[in-house]
């Protein structure tokens, strides 16, 4: 019985410590993909009719400033 109460302590600590452990984003440019700018007309049309897909290109941009992906 003591031997079986071991195994499951042994079992439950190694579980918790990899379940503990996870994987880290070392390097932002990783996800963050330069978009091309769009011609101006385009542009005019995203802003007119797709202001919320405009906004988050125009973040996504900075954020590619901010950590320097665009190499």
């Amino acid at each position: 019985m003591k031997f079986l109460l071991a195994t499951i302590l042994t079992c439950a600590l190694f579980s918790a410590a990899a379940c503990s452990q996870t994987a880290k984003l070392t390097d932002p440019c990783d996800v963050l993909v330069v978009i091309p700018d769009a011609p101006a007309e385009v542009n005019r049309i995203l802003v007119d009719r797709a202001r919320p897909t405009a906004q988050g290109l125009a973040k996504h941009k900075l954020r590619v400033q901010k950590y320097g992906c665009a190499k």
